[in-house]
């Protein structure tokens, strides 16, 4: 996946963002299989290379590489790589970030950028950062659930995550949960996980839709079910959305708020469930987008119309658990897309409310925590 001759490409662009290139380099000698010591001395070589101008972010890719910044994992991004490059013989490299961090360094790189793709961001991030994207519609898009198409061009939808609650039957002594209302239940205080959404844009997805849903319609209606809910966790809010469902399964909490992909940690016929709120659920889209002025725009297209196709969206949707964008992938790992109660909402409320949303949630956990 990574050839030599795209490592002093990846060195280049690392380089300019030291604490991640600590953090990439070793990531990168383990992917490549280079020995410390010819590391270090391609290290030191490119070193040279940066401080003598020979090196230079304005040189652009080769024609056959692909730089992409990801927040996906190895093992989500591996397997779906490696086939492009079979297919297209165009070599591909990976630089792994936070979402957050990315849009920074796209940001910073401006008229320049040093990547070609942005893979993985929720739609109100792509939608806030607009100005980043090249406008592109894949040759897949018609294949889309209509809610789902690429409609304003400026990114495409990739895989749906809907929110929703995980239970651990075992541990519910009967109860019945069935929605966000459930959870009230005063027999449950303390047996709730929660993920703190200033950590994971997930969490803060499940915290507006239960301050929609909750509210009627009205994300500011929905406070008070809110400020009762993190009374009921008892204040305890963790720190990663993956500690939420792992924690349920390994019977630390009855009742978890996650999303679907959380499907994949579940063994068939255990006690361990997914529940679809009945009073709705946010089914946002993750994305993929082109970013502006990228250097390799031909092979971006590409990448976003084989990452979109049958076959991959097939292997993400049963391999990965991430349910396809596409009418035309099934897979036994989740309800049927049409058998869900799912609402829409106003991604504009939520671009311009984040901040907003978590100084409130913070206030009150805070004043849960003083009362307790």
């Amino acid at each position: 996946m990574y050839s030599n001759k795209n490592i002093l490409r990846v060195i280049d662009i690392e380089l300019k963002y030291s604490i991640s290139f600590i953090i990439n380099l070793f990531v990168l000698r383990k992917v490549i299989f280079v020995k410390r010591k010819v590391l270090a001395l391609i290290l030191c070589v490119i070193l040279c290379l940066q401080l003598g101008g020979c090196v230079s972010s304005s040189q652009g890719n080769p024609k056959d590489n692909l730089i992409i910044y990801t927040s996906h994992s190895p093992s989500f991004t591996d397997w779906i790589v490696e086939e492009f490059e079979k297919k297209t013989h165009i070599h591909v490299n990976i630089v792994k970030a936070g979402t957050g961090e990315l849009v920074e360094r796209i940001r910073e790189e401006g008229d320049n950028p040093l990547g070609d793709i942005l893979w993985g961001g929720s739609q109100s991030i792509m939608v806030k950062n607009q100005d980043l994207w090249e406008e592109y519609t894949s040759v897949n898009d018609a294949a889309f659930y209509p809610q789902y198409q690429n409609t304003d061009h400026l990114f495409t939808r990739f895989n749906i995550m809907p929110c929703t609650i995980i239970i651990n039957t075992d541990l519910l002594d009967g109860l019945e949960v069935n929605g966000y209302g459930d959870l009230l239940n005063p027999k449950l205080k303390g047996k709730i996980a929660m993920c703190d959404p200033r950590k994971s844009s997930t969490a803060l997805e499940s915290i507006t839709n239960m301050l929609y849903v909750m509210g009627d319609g009205n994300p500011d209606n929905g406070w008070n079910y809110v400020e009762k809910f993190i009374e009921n966790c008892d204040g305890q809010i963790l720190s990663s959305s993956s500690s939420v469902f792992n924690k349920v399964i390994n019977g630390e909490y009855a009742v978890g708020v996650t999303y679907e992909g959380a499907a994949m940690y579940i063994e068939p016929d255990s006690a361990i469930k997914l529940i679809y709120p009945e009073e709705g659920a946010i089914a946002n889209a993750d994305g993929i987008t082109i970013i502006k002025n990228a250097k390799q725009r031909k092979n971006a297209e590409k990448f976003i119309d084989f990452v979109t196709s049958q076959e991959i969206q097939t292997y993400v949707s049963k391999e990965c658990f991430r349910r396809s964008v596409r009418t035309d992938v099934k897979t036994d790992n989740f309800a049927d897309f049409d058998s869900i109660k799912t609402i829409d909402i106003d991604v504009n409320y939520v671009i311009e409310n984040d901040t907003k949303i978590l100084d409130r949630f913070d206030e009150i956990c805070d004043k849960v925590k003083a009362n307790q």
